[in-house]
């Protein structure tokens, strides 16, 4: 009986690390069918141009070579980055199951899914820069809000 248990205990560790191994496989492919590297790189060089050019409006060929640099050196430090890629697998990992993962690769392997992460950075981008407008628009009516809100709660303690 309690070689039968054994039995039962060591097939189930197993099948659990086997599953997580296939979970992890799946994550890997997941991150590699979206660019990770690439895609992160890219957002970082759209981060780093917009900083240098608000800084320096004036386009130069040492700004052009700054940018350069500032790109070969992030994608030295992320393909020599051994901390960076566990971290976000382990994100995925956390979000999502097995079964999920293998919905998402295979979404990320047809055309649309592919379409989707091309434009995924510019999209981010774009909706921060508009979301930040939107906000920038609607300050004052929020103040206005805020403060009648705050005072209409404040008479209703009284």
């Amino acid at each position: 009986m309690i070689r039968i248990t054994s039995i039962f205990i060591v097939s189930i560790f197993c099948s659990a690390f086997s599953t997580q191994s296939n979970k992890s496989k799946l994550t890997l492919e997941l991150l590699n069918l979206m660019h990770f590297k690439e895609t992160m790189i890219d957002g970082a060089k759209q981060v780093i141009t917009s900083q240098i050019m608000k800084d320096h409006p004036a386009p130069s060929d040492s700004l052009n070579e700054l940018i350069d640099v500032a790109t070969q050196s992030l994608i030295q430090l992320v393909n020599e980055d051994t901390i960076l890629q566990p971290k976000i697998l382990d994100l995925y990992d956390s979000f999502f199951n097995e079964s999920e993962l293998i919905e998402f690769v295979a979404f990320l392997r047809k055309p649309v899914g592919q379409k989707m992460i091309k434009h995924q950075i510019d999209i981010l981008m774009k909706t921060n820069s508009i979301s930040q407008e939107w906000f920038q628009n609607v300050q004052p009516k929020m103040t206005e809000l805020l403060t009648k809100n705050l005072l209409k709660r404040r008479l209703k303690k009284k």
